[in-house]
């Protein structure tokens, strides 16, 4: 994964995610100072939203307590859109997106975004669930 400056003071971090062939996938870290960015469900919706119609039906989402922390992740696939914030050429077919939440951490909530190809990020799924599964509250 290669660090990118973050394209907006909303990002924490950004990371370039090549696939090998050519595409390449996007990891974003989000914190916002002082506890704000929204609840976990507000964010579920949010991104599943920017996949577009259809694919809240075969979004997955899963709530896990792991080392103190409560962890909301979901994953959908669809045409990503991620709207006109993000400088992107416009709606993306065939992506797949992982969101995940982290909440109950001393200084507030983490929010964690994957998207790319469908093929990349069904690829980097148990990579982000062993990260999930490493997280910490110390």
């Amino acid at each position: 994964w290669v660090s990118e400056q973050p394209a907006s003071s909303m990002r924490f971090g950004q990371y370039k995610v090549p696939d090998g062939g050519g595409e390449s996938g996007e990891f974003v870290i989000f914190y916002f100072d002082g506890g704000s960015g929204g609840d976990a469900d507000a964010n579920v919706a949010r991104w599943i939203r920017q996949m577009g119609p259809g694919a809240a039906e075969n979004a997955t989402m899963a709530r896990q307590n792991i080392n103190g922390l409560q962890i909301t992740s979901v994953h959908a696939e669809g045409t990503y859109d991620p709207g006109m914030m993000s400088g992107s050429s416009g709606p993306q077919p065939n992506f797949g997106l992982v969101g995940v939440v982290i909440e109950g951490g001393p200084e507030g909530s983490v929010f964690l975004r994957l998207t790319g190809p469908q093929s990349l990020v069904r690829k980097l799924l148990p990579e982000i669930e062993r990260l999930m599964g490493s997280l910490s509250s110390s």
